[in-house]
């Protein structure tokens, strides 16, 4: 099975920017890597919505600093796809700080990466950044992006060209936990710089549209009170 990565008319490994709607990027990925709710009386869930929050004492430029990073997956298989943000930095396949980065990964293996907000730190003393990222699957395409995004230092970001799509047949995304969010997601780098990190909602839907709201506040990282 592989996996294909659109991104819309962006740079890709230093080339100028492709005057093409999509750019296709093919990806191996082995077979089986997604357990899903086999009872049939669970309705099927075919889109997840997890809305973030990051709280931030006083970011330091110099240092790049802080920076932080947000998993989503569709299983708890995160040996074979998970999806990944970067925050404040860019990793793959070379260094660049600020900015946003979406990555498709496989074990330990950054198969694709797709930079945003290039060249933008973190800058503003007590900011808070709030976003959306989403998961979703018609059962042909596997879909990752950002959304709703707000920052004083970034403005609004997110939406149709924060994105990665991919010809992953999964059938549902009944296995996804938020779980696995929260326990594979923090700070990077300059945790002393972060008040809180954490899932504030999570909303699940199937075909005819929201099944049920998840507003448990899961704190990924919180500043020590002492």
């Amino acid at each position: 099975m592989s996996m294909q990565i659109r991104v819309h008319a962006r740079k890709l490994a230093g080339l100028a920017t492709l005057a093409l709607a999509a750019v296709v990027i093919t990806v191996a990925v082995g077979p089986s890597a997604f357990v899903v709710a086999a009872d049939p009386a669970v309705a099927t869930v075919i889109r997840v919505e997890e809305d973030w929050k990051l709280v931030l004492t006083e970011p330091d430029n110099i240092a790049e600093s802080p920076q932080f990073h947000t998993i989503m997956a569709p299983s708890t298989r995160l040996d074979y796809v998970c999806l990944q943000s970067t925050w404040n930095y860019h990793e793959s396949p070379d260094y660049i700080p600020g900015g946003l980065q979406l990555q498709v990964w496989r074990g330990d293996d950054c198969v694709f990466a797709e930079g945003f907000l290039t060249s933008r730190l973190l800058s503003i003393q007590g900011e808070t950044i709030t976003w959306t990222q989403a998961l979703s699957t018609d059962g042909h395409f596997l879909r990752f992006e950002v959304l709703n995004g707000n920052s004083a230092t970034w403005g609004t970001f997110g939406g149709s060209t924060m994105r990665l799509v991919g010809n992953i047949q999964v059938p549902s995304l009944n296995g996804y936990t938020p779980d696995m969010s929260m326990q594979n997601s923090g700070v990077t780098y300059g945790a002393n710089r972060v008040i809180v990190l954490a899932i504030t909602g999570v909303r699940y839907y199937g075909t005819e549209g929201l099944l049920y709201e998840d507003y448990t506040h899961r704190v990924v990282v919180a500043a020590d009170a002492n």
